[in-house]
């Protein structure tokens, strides 16, 4: 079945959102670096984080009562602004105010998807409104590839424009070293795109609510959200758990590398547009490996593998052996992703989708706003492979903790009657 126009815009307007941020995702942090100490680039990114979260929990209590494509338009005007303000002055104040009303995960090619948060939440339920049964998972599986692709794209622009760094190193990093005119450059050629890609949401017609659906007392899911939570409550430990353990590194990667081995930004850059296109393959993978194993086991064995592949990345004694447990990592952790998406909402009735992608992501949120500062710091003034070998056994816990997890909820019917 052919796409609509409405899923046609969608997909361009995360081009022009998220070509920008391979950009910045790898420069951020390094250029934080350069700015200030650990607890600064640690709060940086949990402030970013818990903005995220704000939006989430704002999201699924309004989420279905709003429309999902004035949302993102919002978020992605709040984003705009945070880079204006970090294009304006190198001020530490400033870059904490930015970080506060970013609503973004910077992630380079983050596991939930470049851009992350509540951007993909949004996004995942305006294209489901757009798309007809026939063709809904053709149209997030393009979504998925295309934020891959075009984080790929800006990740291989920075690798090419900032080609001088070869030499450049973390103590101290010199922002006079990067290229072009300055930061402030990419952060504002940042911030046209994100422009760009609000204005191309506005050609979205016929947006809405995602409101309640007649109720069906033969549909084999819980009624409400929360009655899922509460049948499954070591589920959303599990999220919070595998939050906290990735929001020690994830945002912080491109840090790591340049720290670690000393490489210039180019070849950085390089890594996480390799990274992009890889993510993009296995979004063709996932359902033949969930057809295979069943959701549970995949996402468990998704999961553990990859906390094993952190362990090799950690102590890794040079570039190259880093770097193939790092691309397995990644590979493992994007396998993940779209299975266990599909499993929520498999288990959840579908007047109660938005509410249910926003409260497993906040799962997961709580976590990783807290990850970040002890991650820094770690990194910075402790030993770089600390903050991998401390997300290791909080990964794997959330992993054994997830295969724990499976359940199979009551009909609507059997949960109305007990009431």
């Amino acid at each position: 079945m052919p796409l609509s126009r409405g899923v046609a815009v969608v997909l361009l307007s995360r081009v022009f959102r998220t070509f920008p941020l391979g950009i910045i995702g790898v420069l951020l942090p390094v250029y934080l670096a350069s700015m200030g100490a650990s607890i600064f680039v640690g709060l940086f990114f949990s402030l970013s984080a818990a903005s995220t979260l704000a939006a989430l929990g704002l999201l699924s209590f309004v989420g279905h009562k709003v429309n999902v494509r004035n949302v993102l338009i919002f978020q992605i005007l709040l984003l705009t602004t945070s880079l204006c303000i970090m294009a304006a002055s190198p001020i530490t104040s400033l870059f904490l105010l930015a970080a506060a009303i970013s609503v973004t995960n910077w992630a380079p090619g983050g596991g939930s998807g470049s851009g992350g948060g509540a951007y993909n939440t949004a996004v995942t339920v305006l294209l489901s409104q757009q798309s007809g049964p026939d063709s809904r998972t053709l149209a997030l599986s393009l979504s998925s590839v295309i934020g891959a692709l075009s984080f790929s794209g800006g990740s291989l622009l920075l690798s090419f424009a900032a080609v001088p760094l070869s030499k450049m190193v973390i103590s101290p990093v010199s922002a006079a070293n990067l290229s072009l005119s300055s930061p402030s450059t990419l952060f504002a050629i940042s911030a046209i795109f994100q422009l760009s890609a609000a204005v191309v949401l506005l050609g979205v017609k016929g947006d809405r609510p995602m409101r309640p659906a007649p109720p069906d007392e033969s549909y084999p899911a819980a009624s409400s959200f929360g009655m899922v939570v509460r049948q499954a409550h070591m589920f959303v430990i599990a999220e919070f758990v595998n939050g906290l353990g990735s929001g020690l590194f994830t945002q912080l990667v491109p840090l790591w590398f340049f720290v670690r081995f000393g490489i210039s930004l180019a070849a950085v850059g390089a890594i996480f547009a390799s990274v992009g296109i890889i993510a993009a393959l296995m979004v063709l993978v996932s359902p033949r490996l969930e057809s295979a194993f069943g959701s549970t086991n995949s996402i468990f064995m998704a999961r553990g593998g990859s906390a094993v592949l952190l362990l090799f990345t950690a102590f890794a004694p040079s570039l190259p052996l880093a770097l193939a447990p790092y691309l397995l990592y990644a590979i493992l952790v994007r396998l993940a992703v779209p299975i266990q998406q599909s499993f929520v909402f498999s288990k959840v009735d579908r007047a109660e989708w938005t509410r249910a992608a926003n409260q497993v992501a906040m799962a997961n949120g709580v976590g990783a706003a807290i990850g970040p500062l002890v991650g820094a710091f770690l990194l910075l003034d402790v030993n770089p492979a600390l903050p991998f070998a401390f997300a290791f056994p909080l990964i794997l816990l959330s992993a054994l903790v997830y295969k724990r997890s499976s359940f199979t909820p009551r009909p609507s019917s059997d949960i109305k009657r007990q009431k």
